[in-house]
C-alpha cells in the first residue's frame, strides 16, 4: 500500500524528471459525464478507445472507469489494456492523478498528491477526482506526498534538471490559492517537485477553461528548449499571449525557445477535430494520460502531448494545432537521441 509521507519530496532526495525521461505505464479515465461530453460521451469514448490502442502497443496502460461503465469500457478495449474500476468525476487523469518524482541515488519512485479543486469550481462534485492520486498510488504501491496546495498536472512543466514553468493566471488564481501566499505557492512547488528555479509566465492560452494551463502554450522538449504555442495572425487573442511568452522567456532558457506556429479553427463544434495539447511523446497519437514513472530505470514526469478531445465536446471556440508529424518531427529535431515518451495529464 502507499504511505503517507509528512516531510517534503525535496528534504528526501526527490525530483519531478523531464517528459522525455522513461517510463514503464500509463493512466487514464474513461468519459462518461454527461454534462461534459455530449451524445452519452459515446463519441469521446470512441476517440478514448483508439487513443488508448494506439498507446497500448508500445507501453502498458490502464484505464479508470466507473462500475456503470467497466462492461463497455472493457468490450471496447483491446485486451492488452489493463481495465481497472475506479470513481471519479471526470477523465482527465493528467489533471487529477499524481506527479511521479524520482530518488536519483535510490531509484525509488514517489508520488505527489495536489489538492484538486475542479479547474478552480468549473463543476461539481469533485471529491473523486480528488482522490484519484492517492487510489493510483495505492495500486502502484508508491509512498505518497499531499501537497499544500490546489494544482493540476496539467499546469506544470518541468525540465528534469530543476526548472518548472507555470502560469500565474493558473496557479495564483484567485480560485486556486485557497488561503495560501504568492510565495507560499512558489516554496511549495520548490518543496514537492524538487525544483531550483520557478519561471512564471503571465497567462495561458485563449479560451481554455483550466485558466492558464501551461501544457497548451509551452513545454520543454530538453532541459533548456521549450516549445511555444506560435501564431502570425495579429488577429487572433493568441498573438499576444505568445510574445508576452517568448519575452518572459528570454534570458532564462537556455539554448531558447522554439516557435511552433498553430492555425485556430474560428467554428470548431461537437463533430470538430480534437484540441491538442503542447507534449512530447512515442506513440503514433496523443492522449489525457496519466505516466506511472519505472523504479528500473529514470521515470518520466506526469508531463507529455495529451489530447483534448474537443471533438466530444458542447460548441465553443477550440484552438487545434497542426498535424501531428509537423509535431514529432520538430521533437525529433529537438530532442536529438533523447527518447520521448507519452506522459501525463
Amino acid at each position: 500500500m502507499s504511505r503517507l509521507q509528512l516531510t517534503t519530496p525535496r528534504a528526501d532526495g526527490f525530483r519531478a524528471p523531464g517528459a522525455i525521461e522513461p517510463k514503464r505505464r500509463c493512466w487514464m479515465i474513461w468519459p462518461e459525464r454527461p454534462d461534459e461530453w455530449p451524445f452519452g460521451a459515446r463519441p469521446a469514448q470512441r476517440a478514448y478507445a483508439r487513443v488508448a490502442t494506439a498507446i497500448a502497443t508500445s507501453d502498458a496502460l490502464t484505464m479508470c472507469v466507473s462500475a456503470r461503465q467497466f462492461k463497455n469500457a472493457r468490450a471496447m478495449l483491446p485486451p492488452n489494456i489493463r481495465v481497472l474500476e475506479m470513481s471519479n468525476d471526470d477523465a482527465w487523469m493528467r489533471d487529477v492523478g499524481p506527479n511521479f518524482i524520482v530518488n536519483d541515488a535510490t531509484g525509488e519512485v514517489r508520488g505527489v498528491d495536489w489538492i484538486f479543486r475542479s479547474w478552480g469550481g468549473i463543476y461539481s462534485p469533485y471529491d473523486c477526482d480528488d482522490q484519484v492520486a492517492r487510489k493510483v498510488l495505492d495500486i502502484e504501491e508508491l509512498d505518497r506526498y499531499r501537497a499544500p496546495m490546489v494544482a493540476e498536472g496539467g499546469a506544470l512543466q518541468c525540465d528534469g534538471q530543476g526548472t518548472l514553468i507555470t502560469t500565474r493566471q493558473c496557479l495564483l488564481n484567485a480560485n486556486r490559492k485557497v488561503g495560501n501566499t504568492d510565495s507560499q505557492i512558489e516554496q511549495a512547488l520548490v518543496d514537492y517537485l524538487g525544483v531550483e528555479k520557478v519561471i512564471w509566465l503571465p497567462r495561458g492560452c485563449p479560451f481554455d477553461t483550466t485558466d492558464g494551463h501551461i501544457d497548451d502554450l509551452a513545454v520543454f522538449a530538453r532541459p533548456g528548449v521549450v516549445l511555444l504555442t506560435w501564431t502570425l495572425d495579429k488577429s487572433d487573442p493568441q498573438y499576444e499571449i505568445s510574445r508576452e511568452t517568448l519575452t518572459s522567456c528570454r534570458g532564462r532558457l537556455t539554448p531558447g525557445v522554439v516557435r511552433l506556429p498553430f492555425t485556430r479553427s474560428r467554428s470548431l463544434t461537437r463533430s470538430s477535430g480534437p484540441r491538442r495539447k503542447l507534449r512530447p511523446w512515442t506513440s503514433s497519437t496523443a492522449s489525457p494520460v496519466a505516466s506511472r514513472a519505472s523504479a528500473s530505470q529514470q521515470p518520466t514526469s506526469t508531463y507529455t502531448l495529451a489530447t483534448r478531445l474537443s471533438s466530444c465536446r458542447p460548441t465553443r471556440t477550440r484552438t487545434t494545432l497542426p498535424v501531428l508529424r509537423r509535431f514529432r518531427t520538430a521533437f525529433r529535431i529537438i530532442a536529438s537521441s533523447a527518447s520521448p515518451v507519452v506522459e501525463t495529464f
